[in-house]
């Protein structure tokens, strides 16, 4: 009984989860690829299994890269191991005024200035980020997203910057810092972050 209960019950939820995928515009699942469902500490958590297989022809990914597919039919790459986007990158894009022109400083994978770029918060961002890496990272993020012409990606100090390298003085500029001094909480065991 239990048994069969649950079975209807996970039956639902994939439904229900495929339902929600579709409304969402998220990339859609072939017939030939499987849902899986897990259960973790008495959660169900659901996992798509999604053809990537279009968007790698036209993307290489190192070995410790990933690809997400986030809200505002988004894709971006990310590190395994070192900086990923989080609620806070959503939070600071929904609370920037309409403008023309904004400068994103400490840009990481440059998920902020997508995001505004997506929303139609800005027409064009100037994406700043000191470590060459993920500078490359946001670049290519721009491209898989077919925002290129709308994103510049520049890899240096902000206290290097001038009007000149932004064409001009910009609308708003964001940041999203690290909120705690570094001898607070937990360090992130790569380093990547540690600039």
């Amino acid at each position: 009984m239990i048994h069969s209960t649950l079975s209807m019950l996970i039956s639902a939820l994939i439904a229900a989860l495929a339902q929600a995928h579709a409304l969402l515009k998220l990339p859609r699942l072939s017939n030939s690829e499987d849902t899986y469902l897990t259960v973790k500490k008495r959660r169900f958590v659901a996992f798509f299994i999604v053809d990537y297989q279009p968007i790698m022809d036209n993307i290489n990914l190192s070995a410790d890269e990933r690809l997400d597919y986030i809200n505002e039919d988004l894709t971006i790459i990310q590190s395994k191991n070192g900086l990923t986007f989080g609620t806070d990158a959503y939070l600071l894009s929904a609370f920037v005024r309409k403008g023309v022109k904004g400068a994103d400083f400490g840009a990481g994978t440059g998920v902020a200035s997508l995001l505004c770029l997506t929303k139609g918060k800005m027409s064009h961002m100037y994406a700043v980020e000191i470590q060459a890496r993920f500078a490359d990272i946001c670049r290519r993020n721009a491209q898989l997203n077919s925002l290129s012409d709308k994103m510049t990606v520049i890899s240096d100090d902000v206290r290097n910057l001038s009007e000149k390298d932004t064409d001009g003085a910009v609308d708003t500029v964001i940041s999203n810092p690290p909120y705690m001094p570094s001898d607070n909480g937990f360090s992130n065991i790569s380093g990547e972050m540690n600039t």
